[in-house]
């Protein structure tokens, strides 16, 4: 399935949201199953809790940033200070993340995640970030991608190698 063809967008956007709520992205069929009204719902009220502080600590980063081109050098924040001389602990990891000696990140490709699933590694990492430019297209497009094999939706991936 690729979602960059211009011919599986239809316009305008037709996605069931709560009132509103505008999806202005491209509409798919395929991207409804992930933006399904509650999952926008869920993102309309996350917005409103926390808009105004995303808000303000992007002023604050604008702020930082032109500290630092005036030539101010970063340090950490006198109000951590307890924090990181205080002796701290965390908790032990979960055995699921234990052993780390197979583990695959990639792209959030169909025919790597494929590749993937059969290498018999313990652990895959979508890269929605690094190995992806993050249009609408792709960002919609992985997370349904990722979201296939639970699905049971690739059809050509063979069962998991057991490679304990």
């Amino acid at each position: 399935m690729t979602f960059s063809e211009p011919h599986t967008l239809v316009s305008p956007p037709k996605y069931l949201a709560p009132e509103r709520v505008k999806v202005l992205g491209a509409y798919t069929p395929e991207f409804a199953e992930i933006l399904t009204p509650s999952a926008l719902a869920f993102v309309a009220e996350l917005h409103r809790r926390f808009d105004r502080t995303r808000r303000d600590l992007l002023a604050r980063r604008a702020a930082r940033q032109r500290a630092f081109a005036a030539g101010i050098l970063p340090d950490f924040l006198p109000e951590t200070r307890l924090i990181r001389e205080k002796p701290w602990t965390v908790a032990p990891l979960p055995a699921d993340l234990l052993d780390r000696r197979v583990e695959i990140t990639g792209p959030v490709e169909r025919k790597m995640i494929i590749n993937a699933l059969n290498s018999g590694a313990k652990v895959f990492m979508a890269d929605l970030e690094d190995s992806n430019a993050p249009t609408w297209v792709n960002v919609i497009g992985g997370k349904l991608i990722c979201a296939m094999p639970c699905a049971g939706r690739f059809r050509s991936a063979r069962p998991r190698k057991n490679t304990a």
